[in-house]
């Protein structure tokens, strides 16, 4: 038979043990609730972006032709925003303007044509894009740098693997796919601009 101080100790272990088991379960639980927080809901489109629009303000979307930039700019000019269109394409764009300034009348909407998978002429084109920049009525607040993907060979393949491009080829697939020049010069035109 067990004494009461062996009984005691032994309820005094269990209920230490049972604090601690709920102590743990209860962290385990908030860790697991934020988790889900952060990464199952989204703030309202409406509040993140409310940052950036500002009175006049713009944003530029590159690759705003069709696709993914297209919709980027749907959306921006819903919400209020002023938009510079980036394409290679004059025809496309110009009927992308056309049918967002019918939708959206109140906001300026200006293009801007140049080919980012043109290496030797892409310097240029961004240091043009960003000198016609600081003719706007208002700040730059948003860029969507959406331009990407791989030219389209002469073959008519979809794709061609690195082996088989040619040394022009491939420069013009890394010119299209790193913007970090017109990201660059575009914080530094942001920051002069003040």
């Amino acid at each position: 038979m067990s004494s009461p101080s062996t009984s005691n100790a032994a309820n005094l272990l269990t209920n230490a043990l049972t604090t601690l088991g709920a102590l743990t379960c209860s962290i385990l639980s908030y860790r697991f609730l934020r988790f889900l927080h952060l990464h199952l809901s989204t703030p309202p489109p409406s509040r993140s972006l409310a940052r950036y629009l500002r009175p006049n303000a713009y944003a530029l979307v590159t690759g705003a032709s069709d696709g993914i930039g297209l919709a980027f700019a749907t959306t921006l000019a819903s919400r209020g925003f002023n938009l510079i269109l980036h394409g290679r394409n004059s025809e496309k764009l110009e009927n992308v303007r056309s049918s967002l300034v019918t939708q959206y009348p109140k906001q300026d909407i200006r293009i801007v044509i140049a080919d980012a998978s043109d290496a030797p002429n892409m310097e240029g084109s961004v240091e043009g894009i960003v000198s016609s920049l600081f003719t706007l009525p208002g700040p730059l607040t948003l860029l969507i740098n959406n331009v990407g993907g791989q030219p389209r060979p002469a073959s008519g393949r979809a794709l061609l693997s690195i082996s088989e491009q040619t040394h022009d080829q491939a420069s013009a697939l890394l010119t299209l796919n790193q913007q970090r020049h017109l990201t660059t010069l575009l914080a530094h035109a942001h920051h002069a601009r003040g």
